[in-house]
C-alpha cells in the first residue's frame, strides 16, 4: 500500500518525514489534532484534525471524529468529519462516512455509506490552496 524509497533514513534524519509511516494501531486511542508530511495508517481511533501531505490510509477497525486534509485517501474504516482530498479519495466497500466530501476524484465501492454533500474537481482545490472555502460555489453567468 505505502512504497518505501531507498533514501528512507536520509529523510528521517533530516527530519521532512516524506518517507515516513505513521501508524497507529487497533486498540490506540489519540486525542488531539495531527500533522504529518509521511503517510498514516490509522487502525485506532483518532479524536481531532489530521492534516497529512501525503496518503491517508484508515483500515476497517479505523475511526477519525474530526475533519481530514491530505493528498489521496484510502478508506475502509469510519470518518466523522470533512473530507478534502487534493487527488483520489476511494471508499472501500466497509467504509462510512458521516460528513462532506471535496475532492479531485472520488471512487466508491457498492456497500460503501456516505452520508452528506460531495464537491469533485480541482477548481474547488484550487480556491481552498488561495485561501477561499472549498465549498463556496462560482456563480456561472452565460
Amino acid at each position: 500500500m505505502f512504497g518505501i524509497k531507498n533514501d528512507e533514513n536520509s529523510a528521517a534524519k533530516s527530519g521532512k518525514g516524506a518517507f515516513l509511516i505513521n501508524q497507529f494501531s487497533e486498540g490506540t486511542f489519540i486525542q488531539g489534532d495531527i500533522q504529518s508530511s509521511g503517510d498514516i495508517r490509522v487502525d485506532g481511533v483518532i479524536t481531532g484534525t489530521v492534516n497529512c501531505t501525503s496518503k491517508i490510509a484508515i483500515g476497517k477497525t479505523g475511526k477519525i471524529d474530526g475533519d481530514i486534509v491530505c493528498a489521496s485517501a484510502d478508506i475502509e474504516g469510519h470518518v466523522n468529519g470533512t473530507l478534502k482530498v487534493n487527488d483520489v479519495l476511494i471508499l472501500k466497500k466497509t467504509a462510512v462516512i458521516n460528513g462532506d466530501i471535496v475532492a479531485g476524484k472520488f471512487v466508491m465501492e457498492e456497500g460503501a455509506m456516505f452520508n452528506g454533500t460531495c464537491t469533485m474537481g480541482s477548481r474547488e482545490l484550487k480556491n481552498e490552496k488561495q485561501g477561499k472555502p472549498a465549498l463556496q460555489k462560482e456563480a456561472i453567468i452565460g
